[in-house]
């Protein structure tokens, strides 16, 4: 059966679920990606009748397409998390889906906790990432940031960890789309003039992939303090580069970063821990050297994306047969 991954139009397509979504479609394992917004999935989900093809949703949609309009197809939902709107359609569209692929363990257990009768299987990410098993030489410790400008990001929560460290020598560099969240955005601008620290940001706006991967494997450490995080993807990257991380203790962090071997994780909201965490990798190159060594024996059991889009197409179809 040939499957079709449709997701919304993207505002950035460099998001984490809309990366994943484009790395899975491979013609030679039958699968293809489109965008499609909620009226026109919908005109076409009724117009079109019962197909051989397999519908593959992304979580988008779980809040506002009408399950209804699915009843008739066989439908995957590609779980990378879940709305808080509408739980009572959410748990009803993860139930009625012929299957569920989750980005994480972390997500299969929120789908299976919303929805006990979901099929759910697990589809970790691949990494792209080229691992650089010595850090760059660079005047400063360089900190490294990837996430839009989002509240539950945790920029501002790093600014002021960062602000605790102004005694020790490091730069910071943020690759992030400041339009996410204009106002989020306009926050933290204030914050880092207030700080007097703006000297040692670089903002560097949306990149593309390739420039990610070339931050991540020129950076000292990547810190992200995100919260309510399905996966991330940026995780997994990182450790592929060989670059050690600092982050909350949460959501699918663990699955990607072990504590004291490929970085450092914090309890969530716990600023003094993560702050300790950020001062104990810049004030050592030793232990930033020993994390990076582990990160590099870690990057080798990471997925390919070859990998991924291989087991996301068997996946699919193993869900599509068993609910035909």
């Amino acid at each position: 059966m040939s499957i079709v991954v449709i997701a919304p139009p993207p505002a950035n397509p460099y998001t984490g679920g809309y990366l994943f979504n484009a790395r899975v479609a491979r013609p030679e394992f039958g699968v293809a990606a489109r965008f499609a917004s909620v009226r026109e999935l919908t005109n076409e989900l009724r117009a079109e009748p019962r197909s051989a093809r397999i519908w593959a949703l992304d979580s988008l949609y779980l809040a506002e397409l009408d399950p209804h309009c699915t009843a008739d197809h066989t439908v995957v939902q590609i779980v990378h998390s879940l709305p808080r709107a509408q739980p009572e359609r959410v748990a009803r569209a993860l139930a009625s889906a012929a299957g569920c692929i989750a980005t994480s363990a972390f997500m299969a257990n929120q789908v299976t906790s919303r929805a006990p009768a979901a099929r759910v299987r697990v589809c970790r990410p691949g990494v792209t990432a080229t691992v650089s098993p010595t850090e760059a030489a660079t005047a400063a410790p360089v900190v490294l940031t990837v996430a839009n400008f989002e509240r539950r990001k945790g920029h501002l929560e790093l600014l002021a960890a960062l602000d605790r460290l102004r005694d020790l020598p490091w730069t910071w560099q943020l690759i992030g789309d400041p339009a996410a969240d204009p106002d989020c955005s306009a926050a933290f601008v204030r914050a880092l003039a207030a700080s007097g620290l703006a000297s040692r940001v670089q903002l560097l706006g949306a990149q593309p992939p390739e420039q990610v991967q070339r931050a991540m494997a020129n950076a000292s450490v990547f810190a992200l303090l995100s919260v309510d995080e399905p996966y991330g993807m940026v995780y997994a990257e990182s450790v592929g580069s060989g670059t050690p991380v600092v982050a909350w203790r949460q959501g699918g962090v663990p699955e990607t970063v072990t504590h004291e071997q490929t970085g450092l994780l914090a309890t969530p909201g716990d600023l003094e821990q993560a702050t300790s965490h950020l001062r104990a990798l810049l004030a050592s190159a030793a232990l930033r050297a020993q994390l990076r060594r582990r990160c590099v024996a870690a990057a080798a059991s990471l997925p390919s994306w070859d990998a991924c889009a291989r087991e996301f197409a068997a996946h699919c179809r193993a869900l599509a047969e068993v609910r035909g």
